[in-house]
């Protein structure tokens, strides 16, 4: 059973220790301790790049049950984004020490992480391309009428906002006007704005993706759709472990995880929605060469 660390976990960890000047010494603590550890731990074979809502934790949560695959410390440690400053030794600190492989029970050994702003940030596929040419790539991708509802669900129901879905992304245009900008401008910084605000943005899937297969060759890349994933994750998760090169498990449980309210869209709102979303996504059936249903 997987047993890393995830980013609501740590920002417990952070809330724990409370004094801001013994936060700081902590983190001086595992700048040396990663500094001296550096060469001893592995580097990812996988990541899975996105999208937010779109059953990313589910998958991983999977692939971390198998007896070939050892965890990374946290499943998002957003380091080709928002945490790139803090250097290849901390992001290889996240990873399993090398000596693990000596005693993993099968003859294989793999670790991965799974940051859902890899998709769309764009700094990140050059910089996972100079880092980790060979990587595997596991995208997901979500009806973006969905998974823009389902973001909005999680926000709301965490009580970040209050607003109704309909005010929300009337508001976002305003929200994230000009963040893209910023961050093209300055590799340094990294928009929380826009991952929290870009409810229809981000789900413009083509506007992002096309750089990831431009620098890595589609035998890397595994597309999935979200859908397919939620109805049969068993069949998904095994076609996954497939492309990572493993055999096939069978778990006792593919609960999907961070499930949302069960509400609906109102019929106008989807219609609305659907409309708009609908010339990105035969963009995107006409780059991916496959039709995922969503306009329909």
């Amino acid at each position: 059973m997987y047993s890393g660390i995830n980013n609501s976990n740590r920002e417990k960890i952070r809330a724990c220790l409370g004094n801001s000047k013994l936060y700081s010494v902590a983190k001086l603590i595992h700048s040396k301790y990663a500094k001296l550890s550096s060469n001893y731990h592995s580097l990812p074979d996988f990541l899975i790049i996105g999208a937010a809502k779109s059953g990313t934790s589910s998958l991983y949560e999977y692939l971390n049950q198998h007896p070939s695959i050892l965890p990374c410390v946290v499943k998002e440690p957003n380091y080709f984004t928002a945490y790139y400053n803090r250097g290849l030794d901390w992001y290889k600190s996240c990873f399993p020490f090398k000596a693990k492989r000596f005693f993993c029970p099968e003859k294989k050994f793999l670790t991965g992480e799974a940051t859902a702003r890899y998709y769309w940030y764009p700094f990140a596929p050059e910089r996972v391309k100079q880092l980790l040419p060979n990587c595997k790539i596991i995208l997901l991708l979500r009806n973006p009428v969905e998974r823009s509802y389902s973001h909005y669900k999680m926000r709301y129901k965490n009580k970040i906002i209050d607003q109704t879905f309909e005010q929300e992304i009337l508001d976002e245009p305003k929200r994230i006007e000009g963040e893209w900008d910023k961050m093209l401008n300055d590799e340094n910084y990294f928009s929380f704005k826009f991952n929290s605000n870009g409810y229809l943005t981000k789900g413009l899937y083509i506007n992002y993706i096309t750089k990831w297969f431009e620098l890595f060759p589609k035998k890397q890349i595994l597309v999935i759709k979200a859908e397919d994933f939620f109805s049969n994750p068993e069949k998904i998760t095994n076609e996954t472990l497939e492309f990572l090169g493993l055999p096939s498990i069978k778990l006792k449980n593919y609960e999907i995880m961070r499930k949302g309210l069960d509400d609906k869209l109102t019929s106008d709102i989807r219609k609305k929605l659907i409309d708009y979303f609908k010339p990105y996504n035969q963009k995107l059936y006409d780059f991916l060469n496959v039709d995922f249903g969503w306009d329909k």
